[in-house]
């Protein structure tokens, strides 16, 4: 079992400190502190959608760990922690909240039934570089008239690395993006103060400490790891094969080709045998081609 400790920025992590049954009361601090921060009114309670079943999730490690609530008011938030940037992920995150915000309207339900619908999408990265703010929402509105807006339709990106190091008069929003981002290096002395200051703050901590010490959850976060580590190696070799297929026409091309799809196939640490099998040669000429690159 690994000692490493899985940070609160992993979706997985998040979603066991957040989107369980006995963790409500944090899920219900963290989104009145953001709807706070943004002037939407504060929810009474929570009710999470889409409870987890993390033994089966082990198994099943393709599971999206977005978490779906809804508030005292009916109205329905999807939360996400998004640590890998993305360039399309703007567009994704519209798309996806406006499938979840359709999805209220059922055969023969009226459209005023239909109540608002909040994103909120935690961001371990910066997308908005051009913009200081490190809370930004989306609104739909009309491009000439700005005053009308579709406010029961919202998108708020929080980008964490943009919150400052914490001080004494940090707002409450502030101190809880830094844990989020920080949890599993809170080292400086101001860090440590706010968990023991806050009692909602540390609890989130506390749950999390707790997640690090739970074998059964390691367990899915390394499972979760591994199977997102071999997608992504899959998608690096399919690229490679490509640019081997392009190059193959040409003798000194092909040589060329072969030895870029090794090289990424090794970075992703398939062993020898299965680049040589995956390439079309022998495991001796794979170990030729690495040692000519050492």
């Amino acid at each position: 079992m690994t000692t490493k400790k899985y940070p609160l920025t992993n979706d997985c992590v998040f979603h066991i400190v957040f989107g369980r049954e006995e963790t409500k009361n944090n899920l219900l601090y963290l989104l009145n502190t953001v709807f706070a921060e943004i002037g939407l009114p504060l929810t009474e309670n929570v009710t999470i959608m889409n409870p987890i079943d993390y033994g089966e999730a082990v198994q099943v490690k393709s599971v999206v760990f977005d978490i779906k609530a809804k508030t005292s008011n009916d109205n329905l938030v999807n939360i996400e922690m998004q640590r890998e940037d993305s360039s399309n992920y703007i567009s994704r995150s519209y798309i996806y909240l406006s499938r979840i915000h359709g999805e209220q309207l059922k055969k023969g339900d009226k459209y005023e039934q239909i109540k608002p619908t909040y994103g909120v999408s935690f961001l371990n990265f910066v997308i908005f570089k051009e913009f200081p703010d490190y809370i930004n929402s989306l609104i739909p509105s009309f491009d000439k008239h700005k005053e009308y807006e579709i406010k029961d339709f919202q998108i708020v990106y929080i980008e964490m690395p943009k919150v400052p190091v914490i001080k004494k008069n940090s707002t409450a929003f502030e101190k809880l993006i830094y844990l989020l981002h920080n949890a599993d290096r809170m080292e400086d002395e101001m860090a440590n103060e706010i968990v023991f200051e806050d009692p909602a703050l540390g609890q989130i901590y506390q749950d999390y400490l707790k997640i690090n010490e739970n074998h059964q959850f390691i367990a899915l976060i390394e499972a979760k790891e591994k199977f997102w580590r071999d997608t992504e190696a899959r998608k690096d070799f399919i690229e490679a094969r490509k640019d081997f297929i392009k190059a193959e026409g040409k003798a000194e091309g092909k040589a060329e080709g072969k030895a870029e799809v090794v090289l990424r196939l090794m970075q992703r640490q398939f062993s020898a045998t299965e680049i040589a099998d995956m390439v079309g040669i022998t495991p001796a000429e794979v170990q030729q081609i690495i040692a000519n690159q050492a």
